[in-house]
């Protein structure tokens, strides 16, 4: 896609319009972007980006241990002890952080098994 700077633009008769990466020059005068429309660009691209369902994840509903715990019907002991076991779903948190996607957990919660001596 080829971009044209805001003055080339207007004197065709065309609206300015953002570039499609920040790093574009004008293919008409061959003017590159001065330091704010590189940053407006880049913006500009990151929203393209996040909108396109490709972050989804990040507007999820996520539960911590104690969430967790609460969903799972256990203790926050319970949570650690049976994540450690892998039986629970991947992690989204940063580092050692325990933080689950709350579709994730439901999903985990309908797959398990009962535990012995209850219904």
């Amino acid at each position: 896609m080829r971009w044209t700077c805001p003055t080339c633009a207007a004197a065709h008769g065309n609206p300015p319009r953002y570039p499609p990466r920040p790093d574009e020059c004008c293919e008409v005068c061959g003017r590159l972007l001065d330091v704010q429309e590189r940053l407006a660009a880049a913006v500009s691209a990151l929203v393209h980006h996040l909108g396109s369902g490709t972050a989804s994840s990040s507007n999820e509903e996520t539960c911590d241990v104690a969430e967790a715990a609460k969903l799972l019907h256990t203790s926050s002991d319970g949570v650690y002890s049976t994540h450690a076991r892998g039986q629970l779903p991947r992690t989204i948190g940063v580092g050692r952080r325990l933080i689950w996607r709350r579709t994730d957990l439901l999903d985990c919660r309908a797959k398990r098994a009962p535990s012995p001596g209850r219904r």
